[in-house]
């Protein structure tokens, strides 16, 4: 496993939820029912936790990427979108219906499921 791929293709995926989240982060306050007053309660270990989240997602798809043989950044682009799309947006989707969560939650999280996972998986191929 090249580590240094895995860890750069992690980077990515965290840098663009921070961008993302920045971006959309009042909907998405909106639609949790998080008071914009209850935000700033948030473990700052959170972020250090889904950087990890993300490393080992990343090691697991850099598998995946070698048994599929994935050539090239497009390639990993369009597997990371594939594996964002149709299974983390579905799995999003079933939690939030459980629990009763706004449908847009699930819009907003599998964007950037789809979005992340493609870059991440484009940066695999990199290196």
């Amino acid at each position: 496993m090249e580590i240094v791929a895995v860890l750069v293709a992690a980077a990515a995926i965290w840098a663009i939820g921070a961008a993302w989240y920045g971006l959309m982060s009042g909907p998405w306050r909106d639609a949790a029912g998080i008071a914009p007053s209850e935000e700033s309660g948030m473990s700052r270990a959170v972020f250090g936790l889904s950087y990890a989240c993300f490393v080992l997602l990343c090691g697991f798809l850099q598998w995946i990427w070698y048994l599929a043989d994935v050539q090239g950044a497009a390639e990993g682009l369009m597997m990371g979108a594939g594996v964002g799309a149709f299974l983390g947006v579905p799995w999003m989707a079933v939690n939030n219906m459980y629990s009763g969560r706004p449908w847009v939650l699930t819009l907003i999280d599998g964007t950037y499921a789809v979005i992340g996972v493609a870059a991440g998986g484009a940066v695999l191929e990199l290196f």
